[in-house]
């Protein structure tokens, strides 16, 4: 975890620079805009923990284990040959990374070409064999689903049966049946949506985009040609305060997609970015007020308005 305590200690000695520089009253550092600090600690947790790094791990008969390093590399582990249980996956997980709390794993929707594939037994390795597999994510504290994109032209939903729990294959088959109920539609991504187990899920979520092959001879541009460009649905907890807007919203759309997996989680997620949207603007508001009473009493009492900078 080194990388991320020197790459936040790095943010943190900016901010103190910064007062420094203002405590000399040198101008143009930070002003008497209190929302900076609160502008630097976002960029510091955003740019170190935004990284490539997902904590995951990998499997191929006959060849070492590997897991993803902090740094984003895969790192080989010749001692471990490939892993199938779900439970021993999970061990595994939390034996590569002790210093997280690895809470459940998920398969990866997508497969990854990974280098560096050692033999078993191997003391020292310089392999640049690579493979093509499907990781799995290592789940640390509260569940977080994958970030899907939704192209121009596509769609997006989400299933969700509280008293269903399975697998990925399972819940991944659900993804494309309801894509393919769609007219000229095929399955673009989807991810897991609420753990009910080790690797065990009650719902998904998905995006559906237009078959090439299908809509080769169709005209469905005339009602598509306003849609709107490409977004990102970022990945949203779900856990704490925000389960009963997950519930609400889950409930709403359950009985019109009993049988698919991929298409839930994403209106959910869609739902709950409203929200947090709707409470960033409020507090943004408050900041934005705050500076302007900030501003107009530097006016009337500098001194008096410093100190009111920095409650």
């Amino acid at each position: 975890m080194s990388y991320y305590f020197n790459c936040i200690a790095f943010y943190l000695n900016v901010i103190l620079l910064l007062l420094g520089l203002e405590e000399k009253g040198i101008p143009g550092t930070m002003g008497h805009h209190t929302l900076s600090v609160f502008c630097i600690l976002a960029v510091a947790v955003l740019g170190c923990y935004s990284s490539s790094f997902q904590p995951s791990v990998a499997f191929v008969c006959d060849m070492g284990a590997m897991h993803m390093h902090e740094d984003g590399k895969w790192v080989s582990d010749p001692k471990t040959d490939c892993i199938e249980s779900k439970s021993e996956i999970l061990a595994y997980c939390k034996k590569v990374y002790p210093a997280l709390e690895v809470t459940n794993i998920v398969e990866s929707s997508e497969y990854k070409h990974i280098k560096g594939w050692c033999n078993l037994g191997k003391k020292t390795c310089t392999s640049n064999e690579a493979f093509t597999v499907r990781p799995y994510r290592c789940l640390t504290g509260p569940f977080q689903s994958d970030a899907l994109i939704v192209p121009k032209k596509c769609e997006f939903d989400h299933v969700h049966q509280p008293k269903q729990c399975h697998g990925f294959a399972w819940w991944k088959d659900v993804a494309f049946k309801a894509c393919q109920g769609l007219k000229h539609m095929k399955v673009e991504s989807y991810a897991m949506l609420l753990p009910c187990g080790t690797d065990l899920f009650t719902g998904v979520e998905y995006v559906c985009c237009p078959d090439a092959n299908a809509t080769a001879s169709a005209d469905i541009d005339a009602k598509e040609s306003t849609t709107s460009s490409a977004k990102v649905v970022p990945s949203v907890n779900v856990a704490g305060g925000l389960k009963e807007s997950v519930n609400k919203y889950i409930n709403m759309k359950q009985s019109s997609y009993k049988n698919t997996e991929h298409l839930a989680y994403e209106a959910a997620k869609s739902e709950l970015i409203k929200e947090d949207r709707e409470k960033a603007g409020k507090l943004m508001k408050e900041w934005e007020d705050s500076r302007k009473r900030v501003k107009d009493l530097k006016k009337i009492d500098s001194k008096g308005a410093r100190k009111q900078m920095w409650r």
